[in-house]
């Protein structure tokens, strides 16, 4: 009997100091909306969206002078991951104007570079696309 009652006090404390770790780290990692907000207002920024249109003009001087598809071109061709990947990692500021389009607009534009082949494209159609919106 005192062993049964021993092993649910345990219980109880075991869940109470779990509660109460999981409230203090939480407060730790609380986001509000004001600062979600802000990363909304600093995308939605003129600045995001004339540094797309300059790596725009750095990507067509650079398909001009190519003759040949990059392995990282070739890559991206491959599936829409690998198209937003290559965006993410080597145009930012092309990505953040990409990541505020719906879904719709997303494949519109994958399938367009697809078709095309030229990152240029895809790049004008996501300035395009934002723009419009």
């Amino acid at each position: 009997m005192i062993f049964r009652n021993y092993r649910i006090f345990i219980a109880i404390f075991l869940y109470l100091g779990a509660a109460l770790l999981s409230t203090t780290y939480a407060k730790e990692l609380y986001i509000t909306d004001d600062y979600l907000q802000g990363l909304d207002d600093e995308i939605s920024s003129p600045e995001y969206l004339d540094k797309a249109k300059q790596e725009l003009k750095e990507t067509e001087r650079s398909e001009k002078s190519r003759t040949v598809n990059s392995a990282e071109i070739e890559k991206a061709l491959i599936s829409l991951y690998n198209f937003e990947d290559l965006l993410r990692t080597k145009y930012p500021s092309n990505y953040s104007v990409y990541s505020k389009l719906p879904t719709s607009s997303r494949i519109i534009i994958f399938d367009k570079f697809k078709t095309t082949k030229r990152l240029s494209d895809a790049k004008r159609l996501i300035i395009q696309q934002y723009e419009a919106q």
